[in-house]
This record gives C-alpha cells, structure tokens and sequence, in this order.
C-alpha cells in the first residue's frame, strides 16, 4: 500500500486520480475553499478513504477551519453542496451504489465535521442537490465489485463482516446475539426514529459458518415479524433490511411502552409505597385497584401467548424483557379495559411447518415453561401478599402463572387463523379446524407443560 506522502504531495502537488472531477465543481471548489489543496475524495468516512485510496490511489480533502467563517448562509449551503457532490462522485466512482437515505446522513456528518451545526439536512435539501447535480437515485442494492455502503455511511466488506462499524445513534442495550441502536432512517417522505438491531460478528465461529447463520437468523426473523403483523400481533415493523452488514431497521413500540418487569415494578411501587393505615397496610382502594389490573394482565397474556402457539408460531425467548405493555390509557387505569401488549425479539422464534407438526406441543411447552420461569423469578412477592387478600387468585407467582394458563385455554381456540397451516398444492391456506380440536391442542400444550417442569428447559432429546 502506498504511503499518504507517496498518494499525495500537500507541497503544491496534484492528486494522481482526480479524473472523476467535473470542471464545474473544480471551480466551485476553488472558490469557496482558496486554500485547499487540489480536490480529492472530499469528506467521507475514513474507511472509505482507506478503500478508495488502496484502489484509486486518491486524497482526502481537509479543510481548515479558518476557511469556514465568516461566510452568510448561501455560502455555507453551496460549499456543504460542493463537499457532497465531491463525496457522492467519489462513492459512486468506486462502485457503491447509494440511497437518499445515505446521502442524507453523509450531508449530516459533512457539515458537522466542519463546524457547520445548525445545518439542517432535509428531504428538501436533498430534493434541491438532486436536482442541482442532476443525479438520479434508483435505489440501493448490493453490488459485488465492491464495498457495501451502510445507511449510516460507513463500509463493509464482504471479506471481512468484523470490520463492520457500528450504525449510528446511541447504543440501547447488547444481548448474547445482538446490539440495539436508537438512530433516525431518512425515508423518502420524512425522517423516523427507529431501532437497528445489529448481529455481531462472533470470533470464535469460522468466518463463513458465522456469515451463513447470522444471513440465515436475519432472513427468518425477518419473515416471522412479517408473519406476526399478518396474524394481527403488534410486533416492531420491518423498515429495512441489511443482511450483509447484518442490520434490521425495526420501528419502535410505544414512544411510552414499558416492559413487563419495568410494568410489575411500577404496579408494585403504586400499590406499596403509598401512605398506610393505622393497621399498617396500604390503601385498600390501591390494592383492589393492582388486583384489577392484574386480572386484566393475565388475560391479556392469555390472549397474546394462544395468538402465538394456536398459530403455530414459537417465540423461543419469552422473557418479561420480551412482552411490551403500552402506556396505560384512561380506560386501562381505571380497570375498564386490558392492557395492549407487544411483543419483540424474534431472533430464535420458528413458525414450525406442518411436516413438523408432531414436535409442536413440545416446542410451545419450552416457551410456557420459560415464561413461567421468568415470571416467578421477577414478580414481587409484597405486591402478591397485598393483592391476594381480595384476589386469593393473585397470591403467589404460582398461582398468577395458573391465572394467565386458564386465559391460555380460554382463548386458545378464537385466536387460531388459516395462516397456522401452509399452503396447499393450489397454494391457498387451509381452513381453522373446529373448536374441539383446537381445545385439545391448547389441553395438550399444558400437559407438555407439566413434563418440561420435571426436566427443565433442555429439549426432548427422542425422535
């Protein structure tokens, strides 16, 4: 590899690759930046600096600070557009291929990086450069000549998935598969806040097993988020996907959804830390108001879990940190209505096909049990002793978990749809079957239950 001196000499020498600059934006160039050197890559990433200079022998553009002031702000807009329009010919000159949504967020990143702040890169911006330049955006795809772009302008290369670099946006939380990023998707209409999901890479696998699960895992969540929407469960909605860096671009839930442990700690904090007494108990207007809520908790639940498993649909990892409940509204705080729940994380779900069919009662009894054990683990058992006065139900995690496996039952046959079967040889879905028969898969599922208890959450190892 060439040496930055050997690429270029800053003593008044020239670029050796300047060949993809019109004449036009050399002017433009000059005159909004007299003392700059000749132009090169213009502001971009340094991995894609690394890459363009190893393949085309180019330079970065640095421009000082002291020729940035003192300009109106025209000026400032037609040099932000000048710095842009050299980093869009320069990416596109290397064989990447570009989103409106990645030239929003490199105007972004531009303009801060040359203490331009209040710069503001909007869908009209963008309108204008696009029209300016003439450029004519057809939409992003992979391409395998070259590097990929990410939507936060950054490279990766297929050779080398661990050098991916982190979207941009505030990291949320890290699990053992994923990272979760708060960041902003520029559509074509206006920018949304979302949720990148990003799989990382994990060392100690082989590099290609580890790209082959990881494209694999991405495609099926992918498909059972879609498959979950169809059956009418509110789960984040897909807004993008990257399988080669890995990323999915999920919406958010809520803006003010808690999870269901944060949801058991609020009630508890409610009902508890409250004025007592002279008897030393807290309001008996608060606790019948948490049995309440309670009761339509375990029927929400009911509902949400049949909705899954009489759909034939597995979560594989349900966790109270897995069930959202939505902010309360005013029928939800005074006990007239249920709580709306959501649902997340879908990376070890399976929607188990019919060939499979004999494995289901096993599979949804994994999921109970892991619910159950979650449940019991994190519940607060002063908010159960207040409760279970009035609601004998309510008065142990036990007894609460029995409470949610009753609405189970309940529900379990008028949540199943004709998605839960595949498509048959004329490629239209089978009928529900009858209420009896989807009583007794729902029974089935439960007996299953009492058999994984005994051994815990380890799979059947027979068949």
């Amino acid at each position: 590899m060439k040496s930055q001196g050997d690429i270029c000499q800053w003593g008044g020498g020239k670029s050796k690759n300047k060949s993809f600059m019109s004449s036009e934006t050399e002017s433009k160039r000059k005159r909004y930046s007299p003392c700059v050197p000749e132009p090169g890559l213009g502001n971009v990433p340094e991995t894609v600096i690394n890459w363009t200079t190893d393949n085309f022998s180019s330079c970065p553009i640095v421009l000082p600070s002291e020729c940035t002031g003192g300009k109106n702000e025209q000026q400032t807009n037609d040099l932000i557009d000048t710095l842009c329009l050299d980093w869009y010919q320069t990416a596109s000159s290397s064989g990447l291929r570009l989103s409106e949504n990645m030239i929003l967020q490199a105007a972004v990143r531009i303009a801060a990086e040359h203490g331009f702040e209040n710069f503001q890169a909007s869908q009209e911006w963008l309108n204008d450069f696009l029209s300016r330049n003439q450029i004519s955006i057809k939409g992003f795809s992979a391409m395998n000549s070259g590097p990929n772009l990410s939507a936060d302008g950054s490279v990766w290369h297929p050779s080398h998935p661990h050098l991916s670099p982190p979207p941009s946006g505030t990291l949320l939380h890290q699990g053992a598969e994923a990272r979760l990023y708060s960041t902003t998707l520029y559509t074509s209409s206006t920018p949304r806040k979302c949720i990148v999901k990003e799989r990382f890479v994990k060392t100690y696998r082989h590099p290609t097993l580890d790209s082959n699960l990881s494209a694999q895992r991405i495609r099926a969540e992918v498909r059972l988020l879609v498959h979950c929407r169809k059956l009418g469960l509110d789960v984040p909605a897909v807004l993008q996907v990257d399988v080669p860096s890995r990323r999915i671009w999920l919406g958010l839930i809520g803006p003010d959804a808690l999870t269901l442990h944060d949801w058991f700690k609020k009630l508890a904090a409610d009902c508890l830390d409250t004025p007592t007494t002279p008897a030393g108990d807290s309001s008996p207007n608060l606790k019948h108001y948490a049995g309440v809520r309670l009761k339509h908790l375990t029927s929400a639940l009911g509902r949400l879990l049949s909705r899954l498993h009489a759909n034939h649909v597995v979560h594989g990892d349900l966790t109270l940190a897995n069930i959202l409940v939505h902010k309360a509204t005013e029928e939800e705080l005074t006990g007239s209505a249920e709580p709306r729940l959501a649902i997340i994380d879908f990376g070890l779900s399976s929607a188990v096909s019919h060939s499979a069919i004999q494995r289901l009662p096993e599979e949804k009894a994994v999921d109970l049990y892991v619910f159950e054990r979650a449940l019991i683990n994190a519940i607060d058992m002063n908010l159960l002793s207040a409760v279970g006065k009035d609601f004998p139900q309510f008065s142990s995690p036990e007894k609460l978990m029995t409470a949610i496996l009753d609405a189970y039952l309940e529900h379990y046959a008028s949540q199943a749809t004709p998605l839960r079967y595949e498509s048959n040889e004329n490629g239209k879905r089978c009928g529900v079957d009858s209420e009896a028969v989807l009583q007794a898969e729902g029974r089935t599922n439960i007996l299953k239950l009492d058999e994984v208890r005994l051994r815990g959450r380890k799979r059947l190892m027979v068949g």
